[in-house]
């Protein structure tokens, strides 16, 4: 079927990785956040919120997790695809 010119295709690729010993495909990275309550100690922190980034990845079972990015290697090889200057 023939796409029209008003329609829009969105294509994430999916990059395979290993996490943790683990077959998985890498969908996205995702930020969270968490609130950090204020501390109860005389002169302790006046509490925030706490800004991460993590992986959505995808293990051989179907089991989609999220996982810190230093857990994540890639093994497609894409990064040889780039020209590295000295």
């Amino acid at each position: 079927m023939a796409r029209s010119s008003s329609e829009i295709l969105i294509r994430g690729d999916l990059r395979p990785c290993i996490v943790i010993n683990r077959k998985a495909l890498f969908h996205k990275w995702s930020d969270k956040s968490k609130i950090v309550e204020p501390s109860l100690m005389i002169g302790g922190h006046n509490g925030g919120v706490l800004k991460y980034t993590v992986g959505i990845i995808e293990y051989e079972d179907g089991v989609v997790t999220e996982c810190y990015p230093y857990e994540i290697k890639f093994v497609d090889g894409k990064v040889k695809e780039y020209c590295f200057e000295n």
